[in-house]
């Protein structure tokens, strides 16, 4: 059990932060898009969606680190 601990902690913290990053991006979308002038209701809805991937990857990736739909969840929002 011993090998295992390092990348259960890696990939934790590897997890925590795409998700973090994810989160600061979705985060970001809005006041950029309305200060651009493109803020409209596929801009939002896209950006939830991407959210919602971004949430159930982080938790799928802390939970399961070695199952890679969670890893695929979060690189993909």
């Amino acid at each position: 059990m011993q090998p295992a601990a390092p990348f259960a902690r890696w990939s934790a913290v590897l997890a925590a932060g795409l998700g973090c990053l994810a989160f600061a991006v979705v985060v970001a979308t809005f006041p950029l898009a309305s200060m651009a002038g493109q803020l409209n209701p596929q801009i939002v809805a896209s950006t939830l969606v991407t959210l919602a991937f971004a949430a159930v990857g982080l938790l799928v990736a802390l939970r399961q680190p070695r199952n890679p739909m969670g890893w695929l969840l979060l690189a993909g929002s």
